[in-house]
């Protein structure tokens, strides 16, 4: 009987809230919660741990105690960096004869020439396009000059691409005899065809750059054990030149 008046009084209990921000005080946002000081709370304690955690490996370092990676790592301005010569040694390939990495080296190079001879043909198939845009393909090739302003500006602009792709400038002779609304849709197209040209090409400049650095690299992997001297350094597009000692042919 005792507990059913215990539980019929806290029927008529007001349930706790948390007490809100005063009105005057709205513009320094909501109050803190007990939630959220647990929050905070477990990360200050977190926090305190792992510093209290790295203080005490610090006492119990032996200041003599040595490490291979010491004799490759320097301390500058506070912070732990790889000296040059650890950095020059990780661009190089393996010391080991690890055929895995050179079957690695090799399905590597062989996706970038894929995607090279992909890239290639897709210039040129863009460069093929570019000549004939707007134009109809019996159309002779002349140099026309056009008495309105817009249309001179156009036509040397379009001379200078055509310099630049080694065109003939057909596209420019056929502009005479269209409107000009025909002539700016032709134009917008042919600017957007020697953006995605540009781009092209440097896809193929960067793609190359990256099969000949890898190839150089297989190169030495295969070569590993053979005395070899460096004749010029890597550059931006060029891999590091080796001269390997002679081999006698069996």
């Amino acid at each position: 009987p005792f507990s059913s008046l215990k539980k019929g009084s806290k029927r008529d209990r007001r349930h706790y809230k948390e007490r809100q921000q005063l009105g005057r005080r709205a513009h320094l946002g909501q109050l803190e919660k007990h939630k959220d000081y647990i929050v905070r709370a477990k990360d200050y304690q977190k926090k305190s741990a792992t510093l209290k955690s790295l203080r005490q490996r610090a006492r119990d370092k032996n200041p003599d105690e040595f490490y291979f990676h010491m004799t490759r790592s320097q301390l500058v301005d506070g912070q732990h960096s790889e000296t040059a010569a650890r950095v020059a040694a990780d661009r190089q390939p393996p010391t080991a004869d690890n055929k895995r990495m050179r079957q690695m080296l090799l399905e590597d190079s062989n996706y970038l020439r894929h995607k090279l001879q992909i890239e290639r043909a897709q210039l040129a198939k863009l460069e093929a396009s570019l000549a004939f845009v707007g134009t109809d393909s019996g159309s002779k090739s002349s140099r026309t000059v056009f008495s309105k302003t817009d249309f001179r500006r156009l036509s040397r602009c379009e001379s200078s691409n055509d310099k630049e792709l080694g065109n003939d400038g057909a596209w420019s002779a056929h502009l005479s005899s269209l409107p000009e609304q025909e002539i700016a849709r032709l134009a917008k197209e042919r600017s957007r065809t020697l953006k995605a040209v540009r781009q092209r090409v440097a896809r193929v400049a960067a793609l190359s750059s990256a099969l000949a650095a890898l190839e150089a690299k297989r190169n030495l992997a295969a070569e590993i054990g053979r005395p070899r001297k460096l004749m010029a350094e890597a550059s931006g597009d060029s891999p590091a030149v080796w001269k390997f000692a002679f081999k006698r042919k069996r």
